[in-house]
């Protein structure tokens, strides 16, 4: 039985104002990921729940179905579990018009990696715009080596 993957919807995508809730969802699959850089299952993120908030009942294929906008109307304390699971605002997936923050993007990695990305960052600072656009090259290479989406290069701090 051939099996339906879930659209790739961009962060940009998802912020627009028509952006229904499984396009939502599957930029807080694409955009969060494990931190062996791997896109969460529906079954990890399912059972990741269910551990977090025992009284929730929700399964892989109960995903599946609201990524793939089979099932569209989920309630609210599961929106509220996947959000905190993403370690994201409820917002970020009851209202389309809501945007990312970089503080956000930031909050949604584990300590150590975000102490990774800081310093990073903090390499970069006093580089002219051309040594910047080419770090931003080197770095988009590696993440298309390791299969990661494309990064949006405008930066929303939430305003």
């Amino acid at each position: 039985m051939a099996t339906t993957s879930p659209p790739q919807v961009s962060l940009q995508d998802a912020k627009s104002a028509d952006a229904n809730l499984a396009d939502r969802i599957n930029a807080l699959f694409h955009s969060h990921r494990r931190p062996d850089g791997r896109m969460w299952t529906n079954d990890e993120v399912a059972n990741g729940i269910k551990k977090s908030s025992p009284g929730i009942k929700v399964g892989g294929a109960y995903l599946s179905a609201l990524r793939t906008g089979k099932r569209a109307r989920p309630a609210i304390d599961l929106l509220g579990a996947l959000a905190d699971f993403f370690r994201v605002p409820l917002s970020v997936l009851t209202d389309p018009e809501r945007t990312y923050s970089l503080d956000e993007r930031l909050g949604a990695l584990d300590e150590t990696t975000r102490d990774e990305v800081e310093l990073i960052a903090l390499r970069a600072i006093g580089l002219n715009k051309q040594s910047l656009e080419t770090v931003a090259a080197v770095l988009d290479h590696v993440r298309a080596l390791q299969g990661l989406p494309t990064v949006d290069n405008s930066v929303n701090n939430g305003q």
